[in-house]
């Protein structure tokens, strides 16, 4: 994975801070997206750049898997 930008990797920190002692319906975050085809599979956009996650049915197992930019992002994940 490249290294992000650090005002990019400072927002996507931040965000997940919020979250990081108990998911409420991460369902509902903002510019969460479900990537189609794939099961539990989902995407943020912060930017020009995205967040993939894998999120479990209950919503009470977040685990993010790639971030980077939008051209190369759905390449390498899911």
């Amino acid at each position: 994975m490249h290294r992000l930008p650090d005002d990019v990797a400072l927002k996507i920190d931040q965000f997940f801070r919020q979250y990081r002692d108990g998911v409420e319906n991460p369902f509902a975050w903002p510019d969460m997206t479900k990537l189609r085809d794939y099961k539990n599979y989902y995407r943020m956009r912060f930017d020009d750049y995205r967040v993939g996650m894998f999120i479990d049915k209950s919503g009470k197992l977040v685990v993010l898997r790639y971030a980077g930019k939008r051209n190369g992002f759905y390449k390498h994940f899911p």
